[in-house]
Formats: C-alpha cells, structure tokens, sequence
C-alpha cells in the first residue's frame, strides 16, 4: 500500500498542492489543472523534517520536535536533551547534526519554490520563496497575491537571512 500526503497550504498559488508519496520519498507539485509541475525524488531524512514543517504552516516547527523525529526519540527526550546543553557551544553541538540534515532539506524543497527557514533559537518554518523553479526553460507565472497574506512567525522570532547553515 503506497501512502500519500496531499498539502494545499498558501505556499503555493490558489488550488495547487504538494502530494507526497511516503513510500517512495517522491514529492510532486500539482497545480489546479491536476498537471505535474515539479516532481523531485527526496532523501527519507529530508522527508521525515519537511513533513512536520509543513504540518505546523504556518507556524513553526520547534527544535525539539525536529530533533525527535531525526532521533527517533520522544519529544520529551528531546526538548530533556536540549535543556541539558546549557551552554551555547553545547546546544549548537547538539543542533549541528540536526542543521546540516535540515540544510539538505531546504536545498531539496527549494525546487517547490518554498524554503524551510530557521526561526531564532525556536525552530524551522516554510516560507515562500517567491518562484517556483522548473527543470526546463520555461518560467513559471505566479499571481502577484502569491506571497501576500501568509502568514509568518512574529518579527521577534523570524530571522532576516536564511545563512545560517551556509
């Protein structure tokens, strides 16, 4: 039994979804037609992170919940192990596996158009990137409202670039 997710979440334009074939770790941009505009073969790792970022639009997933999905752990466990790393230097420690596995995600999920962000010390959220790319040489037109009215993290938590594990 194949096992598929479908999100219409206003990452993308006005009936257009994100199915995502668990089984196979393909993700498929479909617009309103039903017509395929992106499809890309994701890593079961980058998989396992988007899909609670997307759960969570337009809010944020937290630290704790990536880092017991990527841990397999509770996230409990995980929220225990990120309150024992006191100190800076031990929390980014304990964060550097989780980053670099989330970097690879957002260089996976780029292809959609959208950018899984990290939000201050809190967590990840997914943001439009503004375009969608396409494997062939012709672009893909957006309606302008594409990127107004969603929804982000207040000012305070948001980060302003997007570097952080460049």
């Amino acid at each position: 039994m194949i096992h598929f997710r479908t999100f219409s979440v206003d990452l993308f334009p006005a009936h257009w979804r994100l199915v995502v074939n668990i089984d196979e770790t393909i993700v498929t941009l479909v617009d309103a037609e039903g017509s395929f505009q992106q499809q890309q073969s994701v890593t079961p790792v980058s998989l396992l992170l988007a899909l609670p970022a997307l759960e969570a639009y337009p809010e944020y997933v937290s630290h704790a919940a990536l880092l017991a999905v990527y841990r397999d752990c509770t996230e409990e466990q995980a929220q225990r192990l990120l309150a024992a790393a006191t100190t800076h230097e031990l929390r980014t420690a304990v964060l550097k596996p989780l980053r670099t596995a989330v970097h690879r995600a957002k260089q996976q999920f780029a292809l959609f158009g959208i950018l899984l962000v990290a939000v201050n010390e809190c967590g990840y959220q997914f943001l439009p990137s503004g375009s969608v790319r396409r494997t062939h040489a012709f672009p893909l037109a957006l309606p302008a409202a594409f990127s107004e009215g969603v929804k982000t993290a207040s000012p305070e938590e948001r980060t302003t670039t997007n570097t952080l594990f460049s």
